[in-house]
């Protein structure tokens, strides 16, 4: 029962039937534009990159443009995948990524590069969506260390 269902999978309810409706339509003159602010709420992260999936094949079969706004560090991280995977027709022109930041009591949007290989370029921020990657990193860290401590 979809009044069961918890808040994420409403909010997601009319990105799926637009994007099933921009479908139906096919290729348009003009290209869609979908807007859509922080999909990832109230979602497992496993949905956020297949909804990365979902607005990248939406966008290949209708030209559907997407302009997301999110703080998901999984659907960029599947986005940066499918840029690097040689199986699919996805390339780094098709994801741009501009950060928002404050200075000096103003906000400003700067674009951060993809390359072919996934990989964002220099000018990402200190401190963003960093946490993972400091935990993985400090993991691996400690499990070199016992595995040369038990030999």
């Amino acid at each position: 029962n979809l009044a069961d269902a918890g808040t994420g999978l409403a909010q997601m309810l009319p990105i799926l039937v637009q994007c099933a409706l921009d479908e139906l339509r096919g290729k348009p003159l003009r290209a869609p534009l979908q807007i859509i602010e922080e999909p990832e709420m109230h979602l497992h992260p496993a949905a956020h990159a297949e909804l990365a999936d979902l607005y990248l094949n939406t966008s290949r079969t209708t030209r559907t443009r997407f302009l997301i706004e999110t703080h998901s560090e999984t659907l960029l991280l599947r986005l940066r995948r499918r840029i690097a995977e040689t199986d699919n027709d996805i390339t780094a022109d098709m994801v741009k990524v501009y950060v928002v930041e404050q200075q000096d009591g103003a906000s400003t949007v700067r674009n951060v590069d993809i390359d072919e290989l996934g990989n964002l370029d220099d000018s990402w921020p200190d401190g963003y969506f960093s946490q993972d990657y400091l935990e993985v990193k400090a993991l691996a860290a400690a499990q070199m260390e016992r595995l040369d401590d038990a030999s």
